[in-house]
């Protein structure tokens, strides 16, 4: 799939910045997988390191590392080649997913599951955009189709599977299994994807592509992140909500959210988040629809106690239910 070089088009800039966004209907299957099998195995994960305490962290963790940088790699994208940008964090995934399935503690599955959360974040940012940069326009609602369909059959497979894996041959082989068609994956991107660069990626020089990336934005956009995660994870349990612990993580969160909204307004188009993206309808409800939806797994995923297989197939008919 060889991509030519030419100029970036206003379209490709949009998709570049709200791809990120678009977190359920269109990363690869290794992802889908990923995401889907691990909500039914915490049970058994629970049970063998001990570690009720630590159940919310196991996706905390993996939301954490994806959620604070899915706006780094829209930026990433667009000065860096997406070959090199995809396969990187395809194999920073399978990092993940090998620590996670030799991990001999809690503490080391979790960092794991910190670890696929980044790959995770980079292959659902490079999907769209790679999509944008070598599709022609007409062609684009037919590849998305196909990875929809894809991501369709992974999520539908990947609890069924996680369950009877689980159950037969160890939950550990749940992330073995991920090695492969995460090695697939990066020599598909290398012998098929082209070298295709943007304006952006042959013209600026390294200093001003650094410049660009806009890291001060990461650097409040990550704390926010993390002081809002460690609040409502350590609220109730660790500590009470009323704790002051839980208050200054919430007040440190807000400030830091208000400072990066703010630079992001006085960045204007430079930014990482331009404004006019959120004061778009389509991308606004997008995100609620996302939010919302995404808020009603938590219930049915932690606060039931259920087998794997069991587990399984509830979450398969929920999950069709949303596509």
């Amino acid at each position: 799939m060889e991509c030519p070089k030419r100029e970036t088009t206003e379209a490709e800039h949009a998709t570049s910045e709200i791809a990120p966004a678009q977190e359920d209907s269109k990363y690869p299957r290794v992802c889908g997988y990923d995401a889907n099998c691990v909500t039914t195995i915490i049970p058994v994960v629970t049970d063998r390191f001990n570690s009720l305490n630590d159940v919310g962290w196991y996706g905390a963790a993996f939301l954490l590392a994806s959620a604070s940088s899915q706006l780094f790699y829209g930026k990433l994208y667009l000065f860096y080649p997406s070959k090199i940008v995809f396969s990187a964090v395809v194999f920073t995934f399978a990092v993940g997913s090998l620590v996670c399935a030799v991990a001999p503690n809690s503490s080391s599955f979790i960092v794991g599951r910190a670890i696929s959360g980044l790959g995770s974040a980079g292959i659902l940012a490079g999907t769209n955009i790679i999509i944008s940069r070598c599709v022609p326009v007409r062609m684009r609602p037919v590849y998305s189709s196909i990875i929809g369909a894809i991501e369709c059959v992974a999520i539908s497979i990947g609890p069924l599977l996680g369950g009877a894996i689980a159950e037969t041959l160890g939950w550990r082989w749940c992330f073995w299994l991920l090695l492969p068609l995460a090695g697939l994956t990066i020599v598909i991107t290398i012998l098929f994807l082209g070298n295709e660069q943007s304006v952006e990626q042959s013209t600026l020089t390294l200093k001003d592509k650094i410049r660009r990336l806009d890291l001060p934005s990461l650097a409040l956009f990550i704390p926010a992140i993390v002081c809002l995660i460690l609040a409502l994870q350590w609220g109730g349990s660790y500590y009470a909500w009323s704790n002051w612990r839980v208050f200054v993580l919430f007040i440190i969160s807000g400030c830091f959210l208000f400072a990066f909204g703010v630079y992001q307004y006085r960045k204007g188009e430079e930014a990482t988040v331009p404004p006019r993206i959120f004061l778009t309808r389509t991308v606004l409800f997008g995100a609620l629809y996302s939010f919302n939806t995404s808020g009603a797994l938590y219930q049915s995923g932690f606060r039931q106690s259920k087998e794997p297989r069991h587990s399984a197939a509830a979450f398969v008919a929920f999950r069709w239910y949303c596509l």
